[in-house]
């Protein structure tokens, strides 16, 4: 028999029609799941633009914005205290803390082999804290940024030698200087058998550095880093020969001339500026100094600051932070005394203060004095410690000079005697003699 007639084979065409829908169903779903898929990646596109758009640099709330990477911990049986310590005093010093300034900044420090990550108590604190990159620590610069979690926007900052360099100096960016008469050379008493002795060479100058820009420049470095004994309103410097590539510059004292060393590779104006002793110098090749990046590690743990302060008593002498009114009106002499208590008294027990003022009845060196504070501390570490946190603070656009006065002066009331220049070198402060022995020979010096 043929079969039931009533059963209808499948053709192979209506198979194939079958497989063609099964296709079309499929292409659907396809199609479907592309629109779907492309959908979502157009959303995430404008969640991700929406994350660029906000700026998290101001967002306290997250840790990633609150929390800097720090490389290059180089230093062997180093803690996390001791670099949050560190680190802490070095914002403090640098004037990087936003808010109270007793307060540390960094709050938490997860140490690792050769690398860190910081946390702050705030984003603003941790905004500046990215300028603690390039800070030396331990013999190495640290390496300070972001962490890659951090959703930005990556804003530009200053390094830490920018920084320091700017708040030395007083030069915003580094793009312009303070405006500083010169001192003309006719109303100093120079010494012209000293002037080989008192002149340095700086290469790697351009023509764009004027005479005045370098002279400001130096000027200025000397006496924000108390390495002169020149007042505020003097110019260390006497004269620049300025000859595009390099110069010749003029110093006023042999000291003057010597500590200036100590700022090569301090950069001005985008270039690194290199200062050495002029050709056919001869000196005391024993003793060495420091370069720009070395002088601020120095000056940031307080130890340049002892070494140009003299010897060290319990007596500190305050210069740049008194003017003639303060002196003359009662109420601001009291105000005085009683503000530099209050700063001194942080540091230890004060057992006295002295500002002396201007006797007419006292010979001109006896008035010496006029315009210092002394105060005397319980004892020398405290002495120690006062110094170094008020030298170099500013106080009316001056720096403040600190340095250590001897105890039997001061109990004599003999406030006129001004410390001793010294030459600062890695070996520890010296005597000009000790770095220029054909000094002996000459009779007359500045």
């Amino acid at each position: 028999m043929s079969g039931n007639p009533r059963i209808k084979k499948k053709s192979y065409d209506d198979n194939s029609n079958d497989r063609y829908s099964r296709s079309d169903s499929r292409d659907n779903k396809s199609r479907s799941y592309k629109r779907s898929n492309s959908r979502e990646k157009r959303s995430n596109k404008r969640s991700r633009s929406r994350s660029r758009d906000k700026n998290y640099n101001n967002d306290d709330s997250k840790l990633e914005c609150r929390e800097l990477f720090v490389g290059n911990v180089i230093a062997k049986n180093c803690t996390e205290e001791q670099v949050k310590q560190f680190l802490n005093q070095s914002m403090r010093e640098a004037g990087l803390i936003v808010g109270d300034p007793n307060i540390d900044p960094i709050i938490k420090c997860r140490l690792n082999t050769k690398f860190c990550f910081i946390e702050f108590n705030n984003s603003a604190n941790c905004n500046n804290g990215m300028i603690l990159n390039g800070i030396p620590f331990m013999g190495a610069l640290l390496r300070v940024g972001r962490p890659e979690r951090f959703p930005g926007p990556h804003l530009p900052t200053k390094t830490w030698q920018e920084h320091m360099l700017s708040r030395q100096t007083l030069i915003p960016n580094n793009s312009s200087v303070p405006s500083m008469p010169l001192i003309p050379s006719n109303t100093l008493i120079l010494d012209p058998n000293t002037r080989h002795y008192r002149e340095i060479f700086i290469g790697n100058t351009n023509d764009e550095m004027t005479t005045q820009a370098l002279s400001e420049f130096l000027s200025n470095l000397l006496i924000n880093m108390c390495l002169t004994n020149i007042n505020n309103n003097e110019n260390p410097i006497v004269s620049i020969r300025h000859n595009g590539k390099f110069s010749f510059v003029e110093c006023r004292t042999l000291e003057d001339a010597a500590n200036l060393l100590n700022f090569n590779g301090v950069p001005f104006l985008n270039h690194s500026l290199r200062l050495n002793r002029p050709s056919k110098f001869e000196s005391n090749n024993s003793y060495t100094f420091y370069n720009w990046e070395e002088l601020l590690a120095t000056w940031q743990n307080g130890q340049l600051k002892v070494q140009t302060a003299g010897p060290i008593s319990r007596v500190l002498c305050i210069s740049n932070m008194v003017n003639l009114n303060d002196l003359n009106d009662p109420f601001l002499y009291a105000e005085l005394l009683e503000d530099t208590r209050m700063q001194c008294q942080r540091f230890g027990q004060v057992l006295s203060i002295i500002a002396p003022r201007y006797n007419p009845n006292l010979d001109s060196n006896l008035n010496k004095g006029v315009g210092k504070v002394f105060v005397c501390m319980s004892n020398e570490q405290d002495a120690i410690r006062a110094l170094i946190e008020l030298k170099g603070k500013k106080f009316d656009n001056s720096t403040v000079d600190v340095k250590f006065y001897s105890e039997v002066l001061f109990h004599n009331q003999n406030y006129h005697c001004d410390s001793l220049s010294a030459v600062i070198t890695k070996q520890g402060p010296i005597a000009i003699e000790q770095l220029i022995p054909a000094l002996a020979t000459i009779t007359k010096r500045v």
